[in-house]
């Protein structure tokens, strides 16, 4: 059996290893048009839903553990400083927090027979699963695959050939980075139109996002000086640096994920606003399902099992983007609100997605 994944990203890798476990004699090539897989990027929190999935794939708890930071969040704060809710999860319910990059390495060390082709323009991919790329200066490549999975993100080539559906815009612009700057433990603060957070990360860095409406442009972080420490700190910090600047966008529901030999995943199926952190969770819980209903022979298979939680996490994602960027009265209802809320409702409210749902 042949599977072409396009695209290197989290969910492509995963799909790549969770089809090498689960169809051990299959062949699998994994296109990706940069040209390493060393991607320009920041943190990403992954929480227990999607670890025990890169357990099941062969990756020991322990590593998961030692490469990235375990329990990173502590809760949210005003800017005041005063806290709306203390996170204080139970040991199985505690993400990890990488630098995407240590993520990418991790999963791409774990890949055993794959065929990684870098710096290749995937020119045509037909719902018959044959798939063409090109890789410079000349040479033309066509592959007749059992299943092309497509994993090449929110702004997905294949999907927008075959689907014809684009990304709709937020009106937010989200700013992240990752600062020399070593703390103990992540938090958020959510202010009127405005939140930003940290995450630690391994070998004293530190994941730092804002997020604000339009028209922000993304750069200027000097309202965080007044924002309880170590926002100050992190500002500055990440002023010296370049920014990852990008104004959110999430997907409308697409209908179907599988289109004959072609299946979407990830981003590609059902981008989301990253407000629950749930974005590449999802994927990796989306290439686990597609390389299990690849190995029954069943791809619909795929769409049934994981569709319905996916676009629950996707909505849940945008009603939390309206609560932390929350304005006027409605952020002073929140902030009234939330210190109210016990924490074992919160922990439920959480573990709706954070738990791996039963395979």
């Amino acid at each position: 059996m042949q599977i072409v994944i396009v695209g290197a990203g989290i969910a492509g890798l995963t799909t790549a290893l969770a089809f090498e476990c689960l169809v051990p004699k299959g062949r699998v090539t994994l296109v990706e048009q940069a040209p390493s897989l060393e991607p320009v990027g920041a943190g990403i929190v992954l929480w227990p839903n999607a670890l025990r999935v890169l357990e099941e794939l062969g990756i020991p708890a322990e590593t998961l553990a030692t490469r990235g930071r375990v329990g990173a969040l502590g809760g949210i704060r005003t800017p005041s400083g005063r806290w709306l809710q203390r996170l204080d999860p139970r040991p199985e319910e505690r993400p990890a927090a990488y630098h995407r990059a240590d993520l990418v390495a991790l999963l791409r060390d774990h890949l055993g027979h794959t065929d990684i082709v870098l710096g290749a323009q995937v020119t045509r991919v037909e719902p018959t699963g044959e798939v063409t790329w090109h890789q410079p200066p000349d040479t033309d490549h066509r592959v007749s695959a059992d299943v092309a999975v497509a994993a090449d993100g929110i702004h997905s080539p294949v999907r927008r050939a075959h689907w014809a559906i684009d990304p709709r815009p937020s009106g937010i612009v989200c700013a992240r980075a990752v600062v020399p700057v070593a703390i103990e433990s992540g938090a958020e603060t959510w202010g009127r139109g405005a939140m930003a957070g940290y995450v630690p990360l391994t070998d004293g860095r530190t994941y730092v996002y804002a997020a604000r409406r339009t028209p922000w442009d993304g750069h200027d972080l000097a309202w965080l000086a007044a924002w309880p420490d170590p926002f100050p700190t992190l500002a500055a910090a990440a002023a010296g640096q370049d920014l990852i600047v990008a104004e959110l966008a999430s997907l409308p529901p697409v209908r179907p994920w599988v289109r004959g030999r072609i299946a979407l995943v990830g981003d590609a199926a059902h981008a989301m606003l990253p407000f629950l952190g749930q974005g590449a969770c999802q994927g990796i819980e989306d290439a686990f399902a597609v390389a299990r209903a690849i190995a029954s022979g069943d791809l619909a298979a795929y769409e049934r099992a994981r569709r319905q939680r996916a676009l629950a996490v996707s909505r849940a994602s945008r009603s939390a983007s309206l609560v932390a960027l929350a304005d006027g009265w409605r952020a002073a209802v929140r902030d009234a609100a939330m210190p109210w809320v016990p924490p074992v409702v919160t922990r439920a409210s959480m573990a709706r997605f954070t738990t791996r749902p039963h395979a």
